[in-house]
């Protein structure tokens, strides 16, 4: 069976954005970067698809991580904004959470509201992930002003049944 050029491209792009995390995870995030440039050269020419949505969701949690919160921020609205026209609520989820984890540094109320959202839409849709890394950046965010009841609260979610399962969708 041929593949069509189209697949060929998706493929590629997310195995750069697989590469990319590998890069994170050890240490090199210019290398990142490099990578996941690389995926939205390969993504954008195929127009508005639901890899395009996870690489510009992924640029946004690469931006977070090198605190560079603004472009975060704008690479997780073009996520969101993409995520929604081609309907992929795996893309939205990850999005909401790195923008809620940038939104955070500068707008704690803001920020924890989004990551609040990201919680329940990572639950729906079975993003174990996304799910604790939601309640937990809200919560490191949220012990500064929260009361300890509600603090205790989150932790207790974090460790709700299903939570402890490694579970990547994209």
């Amino acid at each position: 069976m041929v593949r069509s050029v189209r697949d060929h491209h998706r493929s590629a792009g997310r195995a750069l954005r697989h590469r990319a995390r590998i890069e994170f995870d050890a240490g090199r995030p210019l290398g990142q970067m490099q990578y996941l440039d690389e995926a939205r050269q390969v993504a954008e020419p195929l127009g508005e698809t639901e890899e395009l949505a996870w690489v510009y969701s992924q640029l946004a949690e690469a931006h977070m991580l090198v605190e560079d919160m603004d472009a975060a921020q704008e690479w997780a609205d073009r996520s969101l904004e993409l995520a929604n026209r081609v309907g992929s609520e795996g893309a939205k989820v990850r999005a909401l959470v790195n923008k809620g984890s940038a939104v955070i540094d500068g707008n704690l109320t803001d920020g924890i509201k989004l990551l609040e959202e990201a919680a329940v839409l990572a639950e729906s849709v079975g993003d174990h992930l996304s799910h604790v890394r939601a309640i937990n950046n809200a919560l490191i965010g949220g012990v500064r002003i929260w009361p300890p009841e509600r603090t205790a609260a989150a932790i207790d979610r974090m460790q709700e049944p299903g939570n402890d399962q490694k579970h990547d969708r994209d």
